[in-house]
């Protein structure tokens, strides 16, 4: 629940932000607009969802609490980025009359283009296939895969930039490096503080 609040922190500050920067560079001119990737774009959303429920359901509790931990202080930080340095995405023209055309404009309507950097699709690509290969390293394809699903789909639906991935890997990046420290090897007079048990 907790890792659930912190996200939904995103729709505040989606639909009250306007403006900022625009982290676009010369490598976003040669990507193209591909509306059938927001299929896996939708998609990669509902795996997210589906491994924190399982993880909460199986997974081992001290690491459990680390995925926790580490999710909030990826999310938060991000949060706050949000509101002291927005960012937004100026979003290609959707000009197909097919299903997937017509899915990414609804998605457009819905999910407001600033937000860009960094790119939570990317953070979360980056933490389940972290923990993934953790809780289950047979499973490292699958982690590879989910990464690969995030960069083409978020690229390919024009809902991000190069910048806003690597923003978003950064930021998944420095998470864990808090959360996994917090959790295993903080010094003991902090034991008190953070505990789940």
């Amino acid at each position: 629940m907790l890792i659930v609040l912190a996200q939904c922190l995103y729709t505040f500050t989606n639909r009250t932000l306007h403006g900022g920067l625009l982290p676009r560079t010369f490598l976003d001119n040669y990507i193209p607009l591909w509306p059938i990737w927001v299929v896996p774009y939708l998609f990669v959303l509902m795996v997210w969802i589906g491994f924190s429920l399982l993880a909460a359901w199986k997974m081992d509790e001290r690491l459990f609490r680390a995925y926790v931990i580490v999710s909030l202080a990826t999310i938060l930080p991000s949060m706050l980025f949000f509101v002291l340095c927005p960012t937004y995405v100026e979003r290609p023209a959707v000009n197909g009359v097919d299903w997937a055309s017509s899915l990414l404009r609804f998605l457009y309507a819905n999910d407001r283009a600033n937000n860009a950097f960094p790119s939570g699709r990317m953070y979360f690509a980056v933490l389940l296939a972290y923990f993934v290969t953790r809780w289950k390293p047979r499973l490292l394809w699958f982690a590879v895969l989910m990464v690969i699903l995030v960069v083409c789909s978020t690229l390919f639906t024009g809902q991000h930039y190069v910048l806003d991935l690597v923003g978003g890997a950064l930021f998944a990046a420095a998470g864990i490096t808090i959360g996994m420290w917090w959790q295993y090897q903080r010094p003991a007079r902090w034991q008190v503080l953070g505990n789940f048990e």
